[in-house]
């Protein structure tokens, strides 16, 4: 009777009125010898969740230090090759400064070569233009007045010279003075400039300085010698082959670097 009210209370407890027993799973190993060994898979199972946890943690940890030290290497590499490349440019930056600098200076002594070359050729021209100038004009007034001493000369006659001399001596000079000495003179004034643009060194100086005062000595002796016609002649004559062996001479000049400064 007990027996079945027990049962009968047993029956009768609801879900939520039965006590919560506490699971366990154990193994059980047999032993060879019949011996049986209970192993308790609660306990064994929490020291393996907590190893693995563990583990997971201490991987991670791992891992993240190296993530971390990666990071650095990669970024200090970086950096490196960043600075490398940085100091590479500025190097080809100097570099290219440098080249750049010296060819500028290179450029401007060259282009200072030229332009002094070209300057001393524009003078050069310039001096040829003038000295080609000058000459005609001196070659010019030198046969105008050869002119008119070959035609003084050709159109009076001996006789009428000598009479001339003796009778009208005065007007006889004062005619050829009037003609002669301005043109003496002008011929003095351009031989100077002439001299100026000549070069000093050039051999070609000397051989014209020389015919100048050739020439300039003659037509003083054709002032002073007037008194007899025959030395007049003469001197005229010698006039006449100077002033075409100077005008050869200036030709020569005038196509001659050497000559001109």
């Amino acid at each position: 009777m007990a027996e079945q009210e027990s049962k009968q209370a047993l029956m009768i407890q609801l879900p939520w009125t039965i006590p919560q027993q506490e699971n366990k799973q154990a193994v059980v190993l047999q032993q060879p010898n019949g011996q049986k060994v209970y192993l308790d898979l609660n306990h064994s199972t929490d020291t393996t969740a907590i190893s693995s946890f563990g583990l997971s943690v201490l991987i991670a940890v791992i891992l993240g230090l190296f993530a971390t030290w990666l990071a650095y290497w990669y970024g200090r590499r970086s950096f490196d090759l960043t600075k490398q490349s940085f100091d590479s440019l500025i190097e080809q930056i100097k570099s290219s400064e440098n080249v750049t600098l010296k060819t500028n200076s290179e450029l401007m002594s060259t282009q200072q070569v030229q332009k002094e070359y070209e300057l001393k050729f524009l003078r050069k021209q310039a001096d040829r233009s003038d000295f080609r100038k000058k000459s005609f004009e001196y070659i010019h007034i030198a046969k105008l007045l050869m002119k008119f001493l070959v035609i003084k000369i050709n159109n009076i006659e001996d006789s009428t010279w000598d009479y001339l001399i003796k009778q009208h001596k005065s007007t006889f000079y004062d005619e050829f003075q009037s003609r002669v000495e301005p043109d003496f003179e002008k011929l003095g004034a351009i031989s100077l400039e002439l001299f100026m643009i000549l070069n000093i060194k050039s051999v070609n100086h000397y051989k014209f300085s020389k015919m100048i005062e050739d020439i300039n000595r003659n037509i003083l002796s054709i002032l002073n010698t007037l008194d007899s016609k025959i030395e007049t002649t003469k001197n005229v004559k010698s006039m006449s082959n100077q002033i075409n062996e100077l005008l050869i001479l200036m030709t020569e000049i005038i196509h001659s670097d050497e000559a001109l400064n």
